[in-house]
């Protein structure tokens, strides 16, 4: 029997945050905006 998962809204936007905010922490961190390494490593 096949069973059907749904994603519930609240872990849709917690994903979408922490698509957004890990990437984003990483070069504020670096505290080089012209950091090549860490926008490659966030692609």
């Amino acid at each position: 029997m096949v069973t059907e998962k749904k994603i519930k809204i609240s872990q849709f936007f917690v994903s979408i945050i922490y698509l957004i905010l890990y990437p984003a922490l990483i070069i504020v961190l670096s505290g080089d905006w012209l950091w090549v390494e860490g926008w490659i490593f966030n692609l």
